[in-house]
């Protein structure tokens, strides 16, 4: 089953265009801003992606309500490099120019099921002489 992914645009349709990858991979909800309140509230999505045609006072405002609403939902923002820092908080940035193959990626990682049932384990390698594991072996 594709994950479901909300996508807030001005332009719900140049999504579509510019994105045909992601499209294939995921169920995307594409909404204007004042559509993503009640949308947000009616489903449950995977991802949120915020596109960098969304005013940025509009974006904190439902970053702020993303984050009261769906604190799990992971937040991605959409930049076009033109602002040295971000001004609203999410979780990832995708620059404008990466997007086309940054943003599928970004995407199947935060919705791959099979990671979030079985996590890598890190497991830290310690590194030991070789007259201590021969100690170890033989008691």
């Amino acid at each position: 089953m594709k994950p479901l992914i909300l996508h807030i645009a001005f332009d719900k349709s140049a999504a579509r265009n510019r994105l045909p990858r992601l499209f294939s991979l995921c169920n995307i909800t594409s909404v204007t801003p004042e559509q993503a309140i009640f949308s947000v509230i009616d489903a449950q999505f995977e991802a949120v992606i915020i596109c960098h045609s969304v005013p940025k006072r509009k974006a904190m405002t439902l970053v702020q309500f993303l984050r009261r609403v769906t604190p799990h939902v992971p937040v991605v923002l959409l930049r076009t490099g033109r602002e040295r820092q971000p001004l609203v908080p999410a979780d990832h940035y995708v620059m404008q120019t990466e997007e086309h193959f940054a943003l599928p990626l970004l995407v199947e990682q935060l919705t791959d099921r099979a990671m979030m049932r079985f996590p890598k384990k890190v497991v830290p390698i310690e590194s030991a002489r070789a007259g201590t594991a021969a100690i170890k072996q033989a008691s």
